[in-house]
């Protein structure tokens, strides 16, 4: 999905001008984001079901099989949190990845892509055009008494 910080024939505030193509990444940050919370959630509940087995099992009043379940799920959330979040790095890399920056500063004179268009590595390369403010040549004929 295609959003502009520049419009056509608008100048840059800054010294470039810049395209977003957000689409799949931004719905994966999301779903990373909503996925590694539920897992601190699961891991908190497992650090808390640990703390109450460890005295009961000192008393005997809990085996060791459950002290064993209540150790292998705390780890096991443990791991699923670090997981999330190089998911959610990766997302969040990946989207990164979705700006894109002139590598001149100028106007923006022609966008190529609509906005809210999918664009992809196998679509249309070309975003928009940029032209140069900086400096303007001008081609065109006269005769020599136009000039005077």
């Amino acid at each position: 999905m295609v959003t502009a910080s520049r419009t056509s024939g608008s100048r840059p505030t800054d010294s470039r001008s810049r395209a977003c193509c957000y689409g799949r990444c931004g719905n994966l940050r999301g779903i990373a984001k909503a996925q590694l919370n539920k897992n601190k959630a699961l891991a908190l509940k497992a650090e808390r079901d640990l703390e109450r087995i460890r005295p009961l099992y000192q008393q005997n009043a809990a085996s060791q099989l459950d002290l064993d379940n209540a150790i292998a799920s705390y780890e096991s959330a443990k791991a699923e949190v670090e997981m999330s979040e190089a998911d959610l790095t990766q997302a969040e890399t990946a989207l990164g990845y979705t700006t894109v920056s002139s590598p001149i500063s100028g106007y923006i004179s022609e966008r190529n892509v609509d906005i809210g268009t999918l664009v992809g590595p196998g679509g249309q390369s070309l975003l928009a055009t940029v032209v140069k403010s900086d400096t303007v040549r001008v081609d065109f004929s006269m005769t020599g008494i136009d000039y005077l």
